[in-house]
């Protein structure tokens, strides 16, 4: 039975996730991904051409399921208050499930939205389509989309960040009511 690599690169990218979280991406080196993963560089190299290649699908996949995963959660439908609980909930969720792939799309949007086409759809694209649409429709009053989208995901980037530097104690759901009202509240709501 040949094997494809599949369960190796999983390993790869999910101890590489973890490792640029934790060091930074400058902080780590393809000899920390490779001890990490239990092998040697070289095999690291038959699955990724390097560490700033791996940094950048890794921040490519993940940006493009968050943005997937916030269409479906818009998607649901209902009032534009209800669809923010269904966003906030949706974040916090991540933040608490998978800590080092929220902390990294975070750290790392600067170091790779230059790379970024302008027809991917993103994170902040989807919700300022969303806004754009909520807008024009007179439910959010609060604009531009772009104004609307910052104050949005604002309160959940901020307390996210108070957890990770330990100001408040975990997880960020127990948060996301008080996060969700003061959201609503920036929007008009």
């Amino acid at each position: 039975m040949a094997r494809d690599g599949t369960k190796t690169r999983e390993r790869i990218r999910r101890e590489a996730l973890r490792l640029f979280v934790e060091q930074g991406v400058d902080g780590t080196t393809t000899r920390d991904i490779a001890e990490a993963c239990a092998m040697s560089e070289g095999n690291l190299y038959r699955h990724f051409e390097g560490k700033e290649d791996l940094a950048w699908i890794l921040f490519r996949d993940n940006y493009a399921a968050l943005a997937g995963e916030l269409e479906q959660a818009i998607g649901e439908g209902g009032d534009a208050a209800t669809t923010l609980r269904r966003i906030v909930a949706l974040l916090c969720r991540l933040f608490d499930e998978e800590p080092f792939r929220f902390r990294y799309l975070l750290l790392s949007q600067h170091n790779h939205l230059n790379r970024v086409s302008d027809d991917t759809a993103g994170p902040f694209a989807v919700l300022r389509a969303y806004f754009e649409a909520r807008i024009a429709a007179k439910e959010v009053a609060v604009g531009p989309a772009t104004l609307a989208t910052a104050l949005s995901i604002a309160p959940v980037i901020q307390v996210a960040t108070a957890l990770v530097y330990g100001e408040l104690p975990g997880p960020l759901s127990r948060w996301c009511d008080p996060i969700t009202d003061a959201t609503l509240r920036g929007l008009s709501l």
